[in-house]
């Protein structure tokens, strides 16, 4: 009999006027009541997504500053953790481990055991770890995830592209993958995303198993399971709590890490995050920057955009938005 710990390869999409970001004000939980005294965690139902591709890595290079001050190279991780992605990785790692390349994960999850390896990996020499979809010029017209695209990813090249933080997704397996940065940066305006793991249970003889036998080994996996990313949360200097919490949300659904909780757990410590001057051509040409900061009020964190843009009269707008409030200045 053999146990497979599998957690699945499912999208967090957050909703909101304003930003795809999990934020700290209340809302409606679907997750299974917390074992200790904190409020339980927001989770959302996990929505169904076509499958994605295996894991791809390469090299992306951009402008000047386009990963932080004199940085114009990156790592791009994307894709599902596969059953062979450890492999993979540790053989693309050792090419260019010795360029000291910030890496950005786009993942919504996968193989937990190939997760794990792969963050023990990462801890074997000091990287930047963020959370940014790396959108590559060659794939021209193409979508990133078209079988064009992804050929050119997996060819080997090193390629040019920009990196976007608004709406990119690290989750699942993908989050304890990017425990093993030994620093490691949450965007205000991507998503870090858990849930409890998934157990595939096989069973080898002619023997058909019992519902019983099926539950026993169910069990067994998820204890296995929990001991393993125990182990793991811990060696990477990561706040067992996060294990708690995962623990509450159904493998069906998903729960999006809140900035008090990403400080918290120790995944991010920085109080106030911001995101660059970023230009958008979305039927108009716009650039906007985001803000997450403690309010020193309540001590929450609020998170804050401003958007910049010129409208076709001759009057010219700055649109500011801090949640919970929304406001408009116009000038003529």
């Amino acid at each position: 009999m053999t146990c497979r710990i599998f957690p699945a390869a499912v999208l967090f999409l957050a909703c909101g006027p304003a930003l795809a970001v999990p934020t700290a004000q209340p809302a409606s939980a679907t997750a299974r009541p917390a074992p200790t005294a904190r409020p339980v965690p927001i989770a959302r139902p996990a929505p169904r997504v076509a499958p994605t591709a295996p894991m791809t890595f390469y090299v992306a290079k951009g402008v000047p500053d386009a990963c932080g001050r004199g940085c114009d190279s990156w790592i791009a991780v994307e894709g599902q953790v596969d059953s062979g992605a450890a492999p993979r990785f540790r053989n693309f790692f050792q090419k260019v481990r010795g360029r000291n390349l910030p890496i950005y994960f786009s993942s919504p999850g996968g193989n937990l055991d190939q997760a794990l390896a792969m963050g023990a990996m990462l801890r074997e020499k000091p990287v930047t770890a963020r959370v940014a979809r790396t959108v590559v010029r060659e794939c021209g017209f193409e979508a990133q995830d078209s079988d064009v695209c992804l050929k050119l990813k997996q060819s080997g090249r090193e390629l040019h592209g920009e990196l976007w933080t608004r709406g990119a997704t690290c989750n699942s397996a993908c989050s304890y993958l990017m425990l093993g940065a030994t620093t490691r940066e949450i965007a205000p305006d991507a998503v870090l995303a858990v849930h409890s793991p998934k157990v595939v249970v096989h069973f080898s003889g002619l023997a058909t198993p019992t519902r019983e036998m099926r539950a026993a080994a169910t069990e067994r996996g998820h204890e296995r399971a929990d001991r393993m990313v125990a182990s793991y949360i811990v060696r990477m200097g990561v706040d067992i709590g996060l294990l708690s919490l995962t623990s509450t949300v159904k493998f069906e659904d998903i729960h999006a890490l809140t900035r008090e909780e990403i400080i918290r757990f120790g995944i991010d410590r920085r109080e106030r995050v911001e995101t660059p001057w970023i230009f958008e051509n979305i039927g108009r040409s716009t650039v906007r920057k985001v803000v997450t900061r403690k309010d020193d009020g309540d001590k929450s964190y609020r998170l804050s955009q401003w958007r910049l843009f010129c409208v076709p009269t001759s009057s010219n707008s700055i649109s500011s938005v801090r949640q919970p409030l929304r406001r408009l200045f116009q000038r003529s």
